[in-house]
């Protein structure tokens, strides 16, 4: 039989195991953006396949998991290493069907409300995603020893009784029972878009979240509970941010606010949490305007700028360029992955 060619799957990375992504992944770039690992918002910016998936995978504790359990050294410095995290991709949660099924009999009450729901999805599903991160912390206590997963009930305790839900989340008491309601929510909104319920729930639509918020105050709890300790960050993944720019061609402004909408949540500069944006290099910077403001981002104070296509380029100095070692570490991995070393 022949040899599978390793090059013939472009985006390797951001589909294999974790257990593959240790063998793919090349660390080359890692000391260029360890801003990545630090505390602050951070846009990821680069064109397509240039890496930054790859680069946000490295926040996820499967990854890191998956490292300690193949031998292998975590590639961020150990000062840096102690941090859990939780993330979204918005191609892949279904975030995007919020705006293509009218929720109202009114088009312009539709437009008003689509932005709001699409936070509050987006305030679920990360919500959730940190509950998630819990759950494989535990199933490796020494690798992530600076979380307390034993406090795991308390904390479910005070997050589903904290004033940002507005009271939907008041009766899941215990962890399980939080996961559960947090799921059949997103669930709520899958089904609606899928036209298998006629109408989003009453509950729902009465107790939409605001953008970040939710987020915050999981963090918060997790401090209250002991669970984590205020010196650990939690950075949030925010990843394909460039399909909202693809996102207006039913409704023309859908898209924009969605935007904006994470704008927000930038501009918040809440202690409690790092955002990190994965986006291509066109889909950011048109459009910094923050949601129901007039008010922009600012570069520095609101966030700060990994831009991989940058540290790629070739500069006047041979010493620093580092796109031909990047190529060639990725080449040799994809060979020895394949079993074509030899060759």
């Amino acid at each position: 039989m022949a040899p599978i060619n390793p090059f013939h799957e472009l985006y390797v990375t951001e589909t294999a195991r974790p257990e593959e992504f240790v063998e793919l992944f090349s660390p080359v770039l890692v000391p260029h953006a360890l801003l990545l690992f630090q505390t602050g918002n951070v846009v990821l910016r680069g064109t397509q396949g240039s890496g930054k998936s790859m680069l946000l995978n490295l926040l996820r504790p499967e990854i890191r998991r998956a490292y300690n359990e193949a031998g292998q050294t975590f590639p961020v410095p150990p000062k840096l290493s102690q941090f859990i995290s939780a993330g979204i991709n918005l191609t892949k949660s279904g975030i995007l069907d919020i705006g293509q099924r009218p929720i109202t009999k009114n088009s312009e009450d539709d437009e008003r409300l689509f932005p709001l729901f699409f936070a509050d999805f987006l305030n679920y599903w990360i919500v959730r995603d940190i509950l998630r991160t819990l759950e494989t912390v535990e199933s490796a206590p020494d690798l992530f020893s600076y979380v307390a997963f034993k406090n795991k009930e308390k904390f479910a305790e005070l997050l589903s009784s904290a004033e940002c839900w507005f009271g939907y989340l008041e009766k899941a008491k215990g962890f399980d029972a939080l996961l559960h309601a947090i799921d059949h929510r997103i669930q709520s909104y899958r089904a609606f878009h899928l036209a298998n319920t006629s109408a989003l729930p009453d509950s729902l639509i009465e107790t939409k979240t605001t953008i970040g918020e939710p987020i915050s105050q999981a963090v918060q709890c997790l401090w209250q509970s002991g669970t984590l300790s205020q010196r650990v960050p939690v950075f949030v993944r925010i990843d394909q941010h460039e399909v909202l720019s693809r996102s207006d061609d039913l409704r023309p402004t859908i898209g924009i606010e969605y935007r904006r909408i994470i704008n927000k949540a930038f501009s918040r500069r809440d202690p409690r949490v790092s955002y990190r944006l994965g986006t291509r290099r066109y889909a950011w910077g048109d459009d910094l305007s923050v949601f129901g403001t007039g008010t922009p981002l600012e570069i520095l104070r609101d966030y700060r700028v990994v831009d991989i296509d940058y540290l790629l380029t070739r500069k006047e100095d041979r010493s620093t360029w580092m796109f031909p070692r990047f190529a060639e570490d990725i080449f040799a991995r994809r060979l020895r992955h394949a079993k074509l070393q030899a060759l």
